[in-house]
């Protein structure tokens, strides 16, 4: 039975492969783990059902669930460091997790249905998917952040690398003008200042010196 519904994970596997390079990685491993916590949710009442049927769709979903994680890792895991240590960082986070993660849930699993039954066991699934919605949301933020400090870094650079002064033309006042004499002359400032071409048009332009930079 669970030979036949690990071709479900398979097939899952390529299914959310598929959609996470149409959609994001992020979103598919998030129906992963919200597939996880449903997962543990149902054991209990459906493992304890005494029906084959049920028992292997069970197996089936659950299976499906575990492919959604594990189709797009191999793409997001990569994509959270740097080029310089990409290789480094994937197999440690991937192996250390692993070893963390998975070498102690069968023997966690098993105590859990020893001592207090199907019901701990799904508590215990429902909080490993929980906590990685949690970890998800953790890292979003942190790239974010670091993509926003590296943005502000560069724009800086710009300014304080420059060898020549900026400034700033704030055109406002100036175009307020413009619009009020369109709107007296019928929508045509061209014809107004062939008509009076010494004509002031009392707009102030207000400048800002962003930088000063001595050129070296």
């Amino acid at each position: 039975m669970q030979l036949i519904a690990i071709l479900f994970m398979a097939g899952s596997i390529i299914v959310a492969s598929w959609l996470a390079d149409r959609l994001s990685h992020e979103r598919v491993l998030i129906w992963g783990c919200v597939g996880t916590i449903l997962s543990g949710i149902a054991i209990s009442p459906m493992m304890s059902s005494g029906s084959l049927s049920t028992i292997f769709l069970y197996l089936a979903l659950s299976l499906c669930a575990m492919g959604f994680v594990n189709g797009p890792l191999g793409a997001w895991l990569p994509s959270l460091f740097p080029a310089r240590v990409r290789y480094s960082g994937t197999s440690l986070a991937f192996n250390i997790g692993g070893i963390v993660g998975g070498a102690f849930s069968p023997v966690i699993a098993q105590t859990l249905a020893s001592t207090s039954g199907l019901l701990a066991v799904g508590f215990y699934l429902a909080i490993t998917g929980g906590l990685s919605l949690v970890a998800f949301d953790a890292s979003a933020r942190a790239r974010t952040m670091y993509a926003l400090t590296q943005s502000e870094k560069r724009y800086r650079a710009i300014f304080e690398q420059n060898h020549v002064s900026l400034c700033e033309l704030d055109l406002s006042r100036l175009r307020e003008k413009l619009d009020e004499i369109a709107l007296a002359n019928g929508g045509s400032v061209r014809d107004f200042f062939e008509r009076h071409p010494a004509l002031p048009t009392n707009a102030r332009i207000s400048y800002t010196l962003l930088t000063s930079t001595t050129p070296r």
